[in-house]
């Protein structure tokens, strides 16, 4: 981790690079995720004889229907809880009390629920559905050609998103090179003779700017 943060510390000169980068990661995700998203219409239109209109309306009406329910369950717990807060204090009292607030939770949870899927479909009505044509097939030719469209913007942001990641990584590699080189100029000619010919050689053979190079490529994979 330390080595990581300290080649980070190269890096952060091309952070404007690694931003977008992160920007065209996360547009390429969302564009998945649409692409998944539309194979759900995709099957219902195939595998029924509704169109997405028609499919929407019948999930509202059915959501409606069951907020209406769960909303009566839930009066009726709230009277029955209470009518048992009026019991003389007991422990069946206690445990009735416990009973009856533990369904009153998990029906507000449900209704919850409801409501929030009742929102979704109206949102997916009025945002999506409702510029959807009414014949089935046209649906589906929509349908197929913006999952088209989806996964050509997907590579394209994939695309730039590896571009400018692989340029980060090589312009730091880059410094990081150039660096190293500047620092062993700057040591004593012993110690600099000592990077190049770390092996009992002739030091002013091993000193030519022709073998110089090479010297530090032998010293790496003899170590």
């Amino acid at each position: 981790m330390k080595h990581f943060l300290r080649a980070l510390k190269f890096s952060w000169a091309y952070r404007t690079r690694l931003i977008i980068s992160v920007i065209c990661a996360f547009i390429a995700a969302g564009l998945w995720g649409l692409n998944l998203t539309a194979v759900y219409p995709v099957l219902k239109i195939l595998g029924s004889n509704q169109t997405l209109h028609e499919w929407v309306d019948q999930k509202i009406d059915a959501v409606s229907k069951d907020i209406d329910n769960m909303s009566a369950q839930l009066d009726a717990l709230q009277v029955q809880l209470k009518h048992r807060e009026q019991w003389e204090p007991s422990v069946l009292r206690e445990r009735e009390l416990e009973s009856v607030a533990g369904k009153i939770a998990a029906t507000e949870s449900r209704l919850e629920s409801l409501v929030s899927a009742k929102w979704r479909y109206h949102q997916a009505k009025y945002y999506v559905i409702r510029f959807m044509p009414n014949d089935r097939f046209d649906t589906l030719f929509v349908l197929l050609m913006a999952v088209l469209v989806c996964v050509a913007l997907k590579g394209v942001f994939e695309f730039w998103q590896e571009y400018l990641v692989g340029s980060v990584m090589n312009r730091t590699v880059y410094d990081i090179r150039n660096r190293f080189y500047r620092h062993a100029l700057h040591q004593d000619l012993s110690m600099r003779l000592f990077f190049i010919c770390p092996g009992p050689t002739d030091h002013a053979s091993c000193a030519r700017p022709g073998n110089r190079f090479l010297s530090v490529r032998w010293s790496q994979d003899k170590a």
